[in-house]
């Protein structure tokens, strides 16, 4: 049985006055974890690759799916 989960991914520094919230944020809910493959060479190279997939569902569903969000300045 799988789990399901929360992924998210930041990206860039927030803007002025915004705290510690990332500049966009990529969130993908009720995530399953399909592969994972790990890679470690001479010296310090190593890689992770990780593949997730989740339903999508409709316009008003908020509990499943991949979000985008972000902050603006004016």
């Amino acid at each position: 049985e799988s789990v399901k989960r929360t992924v998210a991914a930041n990206f860039g520094k927030s803007c002025p006055g915004a705290g510690d919230l990332p500049a966009f944020q990529i969130k993908m809910k009720q995530a399953e974890l399909d592969s994972q493959n790990f890679t470690s060479t001479l010296g310090d190279n190593q890689t992770v690759d990780l593949s997730f997939s989740s339903q999508i569902g409709g316009p008003q569903d908020t509990t499943a799916g991949v979000f985008f969000s972000g902050l603006a300045a004016s």
